[in-house]
């Protein structure tokens, strides 16, 4: 074949692969910016074309940035991945970390080939290698569109995100027909009943448009590698604005809720705050946010901490310490979930694992405590113990080891109940407890408190924290090294 045929040849098969537009190609030209995304090995096993377009994969920009992504194609063979797709996802990962860019997956497939046996579950290990390689170096995000079964089930949650399709997606290790064979029980396959409540899952959106620009705002507070540093937001909010209304926003009934989301948009850039896990374990809130255009992971309690509360503020916490990301805690907490079931499922010991990710975390780490902090649940919530850089207080703040009621009537029941008007003598001294041992001045001449702040000042004492805290070295703790 002379050169001029070799070119017509390649023009044709450039023809017949740019002229394929499966529903995946039109997803990936929808995740990155218009007319960015270029494929990659789209000739890899051209003799068994089939095979090679199972897989689509290269780089683009998403918000100007460089990333990776590779996606199955559910239209050809079903989406399976044979030993050579996983080679082609493999050299992908390694073009992702040699230029310390992020990886999106995007997973709807029927599994593995079967016609390979034990030679594509090697091929799905150096896969999962990769990831693990990969897990503190670069963002990974992966994308559900479809099923999600077995081994692509434990690459899908190997990644720092996890995004699905309300209608579409679903998640399990073992298929429901075989659960049920197996007198496991029927499982509810619907991404928000088995997925999104168990925490296995990040984000559920409604389609792939509201993903795909879901996806875009996840990247949008993340550095591309942990050597780099998320980018400053530039916004129009003011960073010295002033918020009246967080004055009056504690409620005087200890028992009642604040209304927290409130607050962390009072506080946020524009208001605009993205929540991560929102559907899982909402007695704790993680979300991401800018202040004075930084990058910030938010942590707020809103309610008691149970085990799953404490598990997703933990993976919240070593997602924003590994990618340089501030993490400011607002502290609410009266106890733990007090119940036989969170004590036999072994709270203890996960309470402590988060204890530890607080004290590990080297980024920035700023709390504001609005109202209680009371004994082992503060302890584990961010507090100078926990190596915060600040701690502030509102004049609502409370510390104590046990909750202020159970302490006055433990010291003081024999005279409590010898009073006259015993619901009276409760209430003096009740306050007078209070005033005594639970100040927030008391915390600050302990140490625990650097600053009692008018809440209408939280914003600009916040952004003015972040400010001083940007050149905050990061010591990174296994190897003794500054980075």
């Amino acid at each position: 074949m002379n050169n001029s045929a070799k070119l017509e040849c390649l023009m044709q098969n450039r023809e017949q692969l740019d002229s394929y537009k499966s529903p995946m190609r039109y997803q990936l030209d929808l995740l990155f910016d218009e007319g960015s995304f270029v494929e990659l090995g789209g000739f890899f096993n051209e003799q068994r074309q089939e095979y090679s377009m199972s897989v689509v994969a290269g780089y683009g920009s998403i918000n100007q940035r460089l990333v990776y992504a590779y996606a199955q194609d559910l239209c050809i063979m079903g989406g399976t991945l044979n030993r050579l797709q996983c080679e082609k996802i493999c050299r992908l990962y390694d073009a992702a970390l040699s230029t310390g860019a992020p990886m999106i997956s995007i997973i709807n497939s029927g599994g593995a080939c079967a016609d390979e046996g034990v030679a594509t579950l090697v091929s799905f290990g150096k896969i999962l290698n990769k990831m693990t390689e990969a897990h503190d170096i670069i963002p990974q995000i992966t994308v559900i569109t479809g099923d999600c079964t077995d081994c692509q089930a434990v690459l899908a949650a190997s990644g720092d995100f996890t995004f699905m399709l309300d209608d579409t997606s679903t998640l399990s290790l073992n298929t429901p027909r075989f659960i049920q064979l197996s007198n496991g029980g029927i499982l509810d396959t619907s991404a928000y009943s088995n997925a999104c409540k168990s925490g296995q899952t990040d984000f559920i959106c409604a389609n792939f448009t509201d993903c795909a620009e879901n996806v875009r705002k996840v990247l949008n507070f993340l550095p591309m590698n942990y050597l780099d540093r998320p980018l400053i937001s530039e916004n129009d909010d003011d960073f010295n604005r002033l918020s009246d209304e967080l004055n009056s926003i504690i409620p005087d009934d200890d028992f009642e809720n604040i209304d927290i989301m409130s607050i962390i948009k009072i506080i946020a850039d524009n208001g605009n705050v993205f929540q991560v896990s929102s559907n899982f374990a909402t007695n704790i809130v993680t979300c991401f946010a800018h202040l004075g255009g930084h990058s910030v992971g938010i942590v707020a309690n809103n309610g008691e901490l149970d085990i799953d509360a404490c598990i997703k503020t933990t993976r919240f916490i070593k997602l924003c310490d590994k990618f340089h990301i501030p993490i400011i805690t607002l502290v609410d907490i009266m106890s733990f979930v007090p119940n036989v079931k969170e004590e036999y499922s072994g709270i203890v010991r996960i309470s402590a694992i988060l204890a530890n990710a607080y004290n590990r975390a080297s980024v920035p780490k700023i709390s504001v405590v609005l109202r209680k902090a009371y004994g082992s649940a503060y302890l584990v919530m961010g507090g100078k113990f926990s190596g915060a850089d600040l701690v502030f207080a509102w004049p609502t703040a409370e510390f104590a080891m046990i909750h202020p009621h159970d302490a006055v009537m433990k010291l003081y029941a024999n005279v409590i109940n010898a009073a006259v008007n015993p619901e009276d003598a409760f209430r003096r001294m009740d306050t007078e407890y209070r005033e005594s041992f639970c100040s927030p001045y008391i915390g600050a001449e302990n140490g625990q408190v650097d600053d009692i702040i008018i809440p209408s000042t939280t914003r600009p004492r916040l952004v003015s924290a972040l400010e001083m805290l940007t050149t905050k070295q990061k010591k990174r703790k296994d190897e003794g090294k500054y980075v």
